[in-house]
């Protein structure tokens, strides 16, 4: 949040806001909920939490006591925002994991905070949202999970040999977790139905493939 903190990114959105009059404002996490200032706005503003990003750093901390992830990037993406003199350090898994416990106290305290500044607020998991309410007390916060239906099946009549790629920031737990699930799995289950094919497995570490 603190990263993309910007006075006229905050205003020019005010303004924006202020011309189009929208019926309803979603606000896309955290650190676009920062921008939802107190002048002109819809009658119904709505922030999108997604997952509480507070749960995310504690099992991102377990993981790190568990001895997994020891190499991994807490700064992912918002590394090439930062002065280059502190990247090299909060890659120390010592210090990132320091860090992440203290930008999950912040985090939490700023999910309590902001809820009380929206109509509404809404997370994926019913667990979480019901976290949250009982954090805050906020009878407003609400679970909706993904709608999107499933693919139709598709007749698919491959000519050659299939290659499948996986392509992701490894320093990224989820990404690491996703690759290590499929790799464990083995590939005479993950390819059954095409057992020939190749898997290309493309990183990327920091920011470039």
């Amino acid at each position: 949040e603190a990263v993309i903190a910007a006075p006229r990114v905050a205003r020019e959105l005010g303004a924006l806001l202020g011309e189009l009059r929208a019926d309803v404002e979603v606000f896309d996490t955290i650190r676009v909920g920062q921008f939802a200032g107190e002048g002109e706005h819809a009658a119904r503003r709505v922030l999108h939490l997604g997952d509480l990003f507070s749960v995310r750093y504690e099992r991102w901390l377990a993981a790190i006591d568990a001895g997994m992830h020891s190499d991994a990037q807490p700064l992912g993406e918002f590394a090439m925002m930062l002065p280059r003199a502190l990247r090299g350090p909060v890659g120390h898994w010592r210090i990132y994991r320091a860090a992440l416990e203290l930008e999950r106290r912040l985090v939490a305290r700023r999910e309590a905070e902001l809820v009380g500044r929206f109509d509404g607020t809404t997370l994926v998991s019913e667990e979480e949202a019901e976290s949250l309410r009982r954090r805050t007390g906020c009878g407003s916060v609400a679970a909706i999970p993904p709608a999107v239906p499933g693919p139709d099946l598709v007749d698919r009549r491959l000519e050659g040999r299939a290659r499948f790629l996986f392509v992701g920031h490894l320093g990224v737990p989820h990404n690491a977790d996703a690759l290590a699930h499929l790799l464990a799995a083995g590939p005479e289950r993950v390819f059954r139905g095409c057992p020939d094919a190749d898997l290309t497995i493309w990183p990327r570490r920091g920011g470039a493939p």
